[in-house]
Parts: C-alpha cells; sequence; structure tokens
C-alpha cells in the first residue's frame, strides 16, 4: 500500500521511466506503476512524446560518448605528457563525464607521446651530437606528433577497451 501511495505522487514521466527500467525494479513495483499509469489513462501522444524524449536523451549520450573529440591543442598536451601514469589525473573529468571518446584520445595521445620521447631520446643517444640535440629532438617529436594524428583512426581502437 506504501508503494501504490508513493506512486501516485510520480509524474508520468517517472512511471513510463520505471517501466523502461523494469529490471531495476520488483516485479510488484512494475505492476504498481503499470496499474497507476492505467488509472491515469495516457493518451498515446503522452507515451509517444515520453519516447521521442528518451530517444532524443540516448542521441545526446552517444554524441557526448562517441562523436565530440579532443581539440587539436589538448591533443597535443596529451602527447607532451611523456609520463603514462600520470594519464589517469587528466583524464578523470573525461570519465566522469562520461566522454569516452575524449578519454580514450587522452590515452592515445600521451602514450604516443612517450613512445616519441622514447624514439627521440633513443636517436639521440645514438647520434651523440650534442649542439643539434634539442634541434634534431624537437623535430623527431614534432614530427612523430603528426604521424600520431594521422593515423588515430588506425590506432584509437586499440584503447577503446574501457
Amino acid at each position: 500500500m506504501d508503494l501504490e501511495k508513493r506512486y501516485a505522487k510520480y509524474t508520468d514521466h517517472q512511471l513510463l521511466e520505471a517501466l523502461e527500467k523494469r529490471d531495476d525494479f520488483t516485479p510488484y513495483a512494475v505492476e504498481v506503476a503499470y496499474k497507476e499509469l492505467q488509472k491515469r489513462k495516457l493518451s498515446r501522444e503522452d507515451i509517444e512524446r515520453y519516447v521521442e524524449t528518451r530517444r532524443k536523451e540516448k542521441s545526446k549520450d552517444y554524441y557526448k560518448e562517441n562523436v565530440l573529440a579532443l581539440p587539436t591543442y589538448k591533443k597535443f598536451l596529451f602527447f607532451l605528457m611523456v609520463i603514462p601514469y600520470l594519464i589517469p589525473l587528466f583524464t578523470s573529468f573525461y570519465k566522469l563525464e562520461g566522454e569516452l571518446l575524449k578519454l580514450n584520445q587522452g590515452k592515445y595521445y600521451s602514450i604516443m607521446g612517450f613512445v616519441a620521447f622514447a624514439i627521440g631520446s633513443f636517436r639521440e643517444a645514438i647520434i651523440k651530437v650534442e649542439w643539434l640535440f634539442y634541434c634534431n629532438f624537437i623535430t623527431v617529436f614534432l614530427a612523430l606528433f603528426f604521424v600520431a594524428k594521422r593515423f588515430e583512426s588506425v590506432f584509437l581502437p586499440i584503447f577503446l577497451s574501457e
């Protein structure tokens, strides 16, 4: 009886959501929500409006998770972060906001930056020309950023595990 009183106070939207997410509720709770909706005699238009609203919400979530990409300057900043252990510190915001593409791009560019740093350092250790060290290192590092950017679509799916 307590549940029926509580559901009587719910909006139509809340009741429809309870039916949509029936796996999250007990069978009794779903039955009470269904009966409450029957009492209210919702029109077909009301239900269609709810369905359209949910479709738009899901579309926004999909867009946020899979379409909004990092701008190039942020990709470069992640690329400059050559210590992979710092990735969670700087990408946790994207995880909290549900922006999975940005999260994975941050990981990708940080790891590629680490790889570029390692390649540049290894190359300079072999050449051992001290006065050209910084110039060559920066050139190699920047060139590898553009390579990472060019092949992002090839290698990024490796980071889409979460």
